[in-house]
Formats: C-alpha cells, sequence, structure tokens
C-alpha cells in the first residue's frame, strides 16, 4: 500500500467488507458480498466524510451519486 492509499474501517458494517481510498487516483474501492467496485473520481473531501460516517452502507449510496463512474474489479 502506497502513502497515498488509505484503508477505512467497516469492521462495523453490515453492507460493507471492506474499502479503500487512493488520494492519487480518486478512487475508492469497496468490497461488497457480491463483488468489488472503484468508483472514481471520488473527492478527498468526499473520502473523508464516507470514511468518518457512522453507515458506511448509507454512505456509499451518496458515493454512488458523486462519484464520476465505476467499475466492477
Amino acid at each position: 500500500m502506497t502513502d497515498n492509499s488509505h484503508t477505512i474501517d467497516c469492521s462495523d458494517s453490515n453492507a460493507l467488507i471492506s474499502a479503500s481510498y487512493d488520494s492519487a487516483s480518486e478512487h475508492l474501492t469497496v468490497s461488497f458480498e457480491g463483488g468489488t467496485y472503484r468508483y472514481s473520481g471520488v473527492t478527498h473531501d468526499d473520502y473523508q466524510t464516507f470514511a468518518s460516517s457512522e453507515s458506511k452502507g448509507k454512505a456509499i449510496e451518496t458515493i454512488k451519486v458523486l462519484a464520476e463512474g465505476y467499475e466492477k474489479v
């Protein structure tokens, strides 16, 4: 993991298995039970809001709207 990559604690989430953010590429990668998705164009402010959210499941819905796009990886 590079200095630009940040792991997000998802241990309390029922919806998300894991998540990480790369500030250099502005990619947020999120693993769900059904697969892993990479969201592009996620700003650092949006990442911080997501990372500090009490409900990662609800917060990812906002990320889906704000992101420039996503792909299954």
